[in-house]
């Protein structure tokens, strides 16, 4: 029986309709090089829960769903994963990529990469990479481990929260969900490992060689001209007092990333 610990990494993808079939598309070719002998030819029914579709022309399709409102599309290798929510823990190797409008008004579609358990080097090429060929404007990725910071942060009731948390300085945010960013380019949270655009970076004013000092020695620019920014060499975990500051003072250093429920936030 497989490891049941996935990976779920969601990206920000300006949607320019002109352009957003190919770079999907080459997201999708991403992944199979990342995974041989895997295939993303299957698609989701939208109509239809449970129903899945052959692909024959992953392009064809990806243009097609491009041209519906929600740009709604989600293609995976037909492989199970079972024991989320009860069930017998199961896991025979699922990959799959999917997507839909996050908010009109904005042109941003989330798109979403489920992968099994890899090692964080694995992790952090494939974050690049689908980056940059999707040209994204932004994704983070926080290790497990590190659910109370999520719920101090958002106030939510998914683990116990930390009030040291904000203690030590860092700040409560607003969830996107349903308010969305400020403008496209604003990310939601910093993780552990962040891909940021060119231009999610100049919103951001990153890098910035007083300011950003602290984040840029595990940092570096994408073939793309992004750029991929770690906090620390070590995955991310809060329940450590070194993390806890080089993620405060990252904050910090970064007013505009986040949406912060107090007044003057820029």
């Amino acid at each position: 029986m497989a490891n049941i610990s996935r990976y779920f990494v969601t990206f920000k993808v300006p949607v320019q309709r002109d352009t957003l079939a190919d770079r999907l598309a080459a997201a999708c070719d991403v992944v199979e090089r990342a995974f041989p002998g895997q295939k993303l030819c299957l698609a989701s029914s939208y109509k239809e829960p449970g129903t899945d579709i052959p692909v024959s022309d992953r392009r064809k399709y990806l243009a097609q769903r491009a041209r519906t409102k929600m740009h709604w599309f989600h293609l995976h290798n037909g492989k199970s994963v079972r024991g989320r929510g009860g069930g017998p823990m199961f896991d025979d190797g699922r990959v799959a990529l999917g997507g839909r409008i996050h908010r009109h008004d904005l042109g941003l579609l989330s798109m979403t990469v489920d992968f099994p358990d890899a090692p964080w080097t694995f992790c952090e090429k494939l974050l690049v990479e689908i980056g940059d060929a999707s040209a994204a404007s932004h994704a983070a990725v926080v290790p497990d481990g590190n659910e109370a910071l999520r719920a101090t942060q958002f106030d939510t009731s998914t683990a116990q929260p930390d009030p040291t948390l904000l203690e030590r300085g860092i700040p409560r945010l607003t969830d996107f969900t349903y308010t969305g960013p400020a403008v496209p380019t604003q990310p939601m949270y910093l993780g552990w490992l962040n891909y940021w655009s060119a231009a999610t970076c100049t919103f951001l004013g990153f890098p910035d060689e007083a300011r950003h000092a602290a984040l840029t020695p595990h940092s570096y620019r994408t073939p793309a001209g992004a750029w991929l920014v770690k906090l620390t060499a070590e995955p991310l975990d809060t329940r450590r007092s070194d993390h806890i500051d080089v993620l405060a003072t990252a904050y910090r250093a970064l007013p505009r990333l986040g949406l912060r429920p107090a007044p003057d936030n820029f």
